[in-house]
């Protein structure tokens, strides 16, 4: 019966001795969380000041039609899912993954 009183405390010391660790996991993954949503953040402003240069040279004349609509188009669709990943992040769902170890 000791020996069972022993291990349980042992157990508890242990964990009460691990519970900082954990905390702190938490916050890291929330800065890593936070850092990510403002890098994507800076991400989506440089896409967007691409889309007004493209429209600006289009205006210019310094585009074609053809080479307009493909930069147009491939900046709004990079800004698209840039926004679509703040999303996530801010969503929480990164997070989670963190928390539960994954790394993709």
């Amino acid at each position: 019966m000791e020996t069972v009183i022993v291990i349980a405390l042992c157990l508890m010391s242990a964990v009460f001795a691990a519970s900082p660790f954990i905390s702190q996991k938490k916050e890291w993954v929330a800065a890593k969380t936070n850092k990510k949503i403002e890098t994507k953040k800076s991400e989506k402003e440089l896409y967007l000041q691409a889309i007004k240069d493209v429209d600006f040279e289009h205006a210019e004349g310094k585009l074609t039609e053809k080479d307009y609509h493909e930069l147009r188009d491939y900046y709004k669709e990079k800004a698209i899912q840039t926004v679509r990943a703040i999303e996530s992040l801010e969503s929480g769902e990164e997070a989670n993954k963190d928390l539960k170890g994954d790394r993709s």
